[in-house]
């Protein structure tokens, strides 16, 4: 049998076709590793987009009914819900905030939203031990107890008492459990992290602007500001 017919009949060997050096594999791999790591923080940038979009339209549908409601009642805002008279329907609910997440129904508000879900933050977790130690656990935006100048009454300011630039709403900030004893609180307390330079906050007026964490904190410097804005106090508040 000669040569050519021994490679005719299979004899011969061929190089192999598609098979990689390790070398090769760990080249793949470590592309792999560098595509993903600038994927990444990019859809996670893009995940938050969405979220604080959601949130910005959570903040903007409260508003809405805040204005809804004052107009249906001679210019008064919704109580704030600040302290736990249970003889009171504020803005969040009628106390005790210890009821499920019904009770949201009770709140002034409810009848212009009819819907839990725009009373939270779609990145504010329910699951971990922050939360858990929080005193209500219906919302993720609190209101200025400015609106009740700082203080436990029944009544509430009107709208046209602020400067249309106050700022009414802001989300707190979730690490701090504190915050949300109640539906309301004083802007010393902060805002949330979790949109990261800063937040969504509700103007009285009836708008929405996002308000990076320095700004909110030079604004909350000033007595009286956008923050401390109660109507009765010279310094906003309460003082």
């Amino acid at each position: 049998m000669n040569e050519k017919t021994h490679q005719a009949r299979g004899g011969g060997s061929a190089p192999g076709i598609g098979a990689f050096t390790l070398i090769e594999l760990l080249v793949v791999i470590a592309i792999i590793a560098i595509l993903a790591g600038m994927l990444l923080p990019v859809l996670s940038k893009a995940k938050e987009k969405g979220a604080r979009t959601a949130c910005t339209n959570n903040q903007k549908q409260l508003i809405m009914a805040t204005v809804l409601y004052s107009n249906d009642n001679n210019d008064y805002l919704p109580h704030p819900n600040w302290d736990f008279d249970t003889t009171v329907a504020g803005w969040l609910c009628k106390p005790p905030f210890s009821l499920g997440e019904t009770n949201i129904a009770s709140g002034v508000l409810w009848k212009f939203l009819q819907n839990a879900k725009l009373y939270r933050c779609p990145l504010d977790l329910t699951n971990n031990a922050a939360f858990k130690l929080r005193g209500q656990k219906y919302t993720s935006y609190i209101e200025n107890g400015a609106v009740c100048g700082y203080k436990i009454v029944r009544w509430s300011y009107k709208s046209s008492q602020f400067k249309p630039t106050a700022i009414i709403m802001w989300q707190a900030n979730e690490k701090n459990p504190g915050d949300w004893n109640d539906g309301s609180s004083t802007p010393d307390e902060g805002i949330t992290r979790i949109h990261n330079i800063g937040t969504t906050v509700g103007v009285v007026s009836g708008s929405v602007e996002y308000l990076k964490i320095p700004a909110f904190d030079r604004e909350k410097a000033r007595h009286p500001g956008r923050l401390w804005c109660d109507p009765g106090s010279k310094t906003g508040d309460g003082a």
